[in-house]
């Protein structure tokens, strides 16, 4: 399913574990509560999607674009986000435990109540971002 075009659809609830969907255009779908543990998302598009408690265990999305995706208690345990675009991106009460961020985009981004022990944070560009504790760097 490479380069697919999903942009605007209703994944809501969808089991999509281990699908590759490289360089894909999901702009806007709603994936609320998907399954895409150990999906292959690399340089995908994400703009303004619901991924809301949606399940990204292992997930690889290096070089994505999540810009005001909401990822909000959604589960990235172990995944790759490195050079990712994450301006203005909800990810308020997610899992970001031992994720890579190296090289990312978080512009104004709300990791509030997000836990992120063990995140990689490498060369990642962090301005106006809500931090777990509700400060803002």
């Amino acid at each position: 399913m490479r380069g697919i075009n999903l942009s605007g659809a209703n994944l809501c609830q969808v089991n999509l574990e281990l699908v590759n969907l490289t360089e894909g255009n999901l702009n806007y779908t709603n994936m609320t509560e998907a399954n895409l543990r150990r999906a292959l998302l690399y340089k995908i598009s994400l703009k303004e999607a619901n991924l809301q408690s949606a399940n990204l265990e292992q997930v690889i999305l290096q070089g994505s674009f999540l810009r005001k995706a909401n990822l909000a208690y959604a589960n990235l345990n172990n995944a790759d986000l490195n050079s990712s675009n994450l301006i203005n991106a909800d990810l308020t009460g997610a899992n970001l435990n031992n994720v890579n961020l190296n090289n990312a985009y978080l512009v104004g981004t709300c990791l509030k109540d997000a836990k992120v022990e063990g995140v990689s944070w490498d060369n990642a560009i962090i301005t106006g971002v809500v931090m777990p504790d509700g400060t803002i760097i």
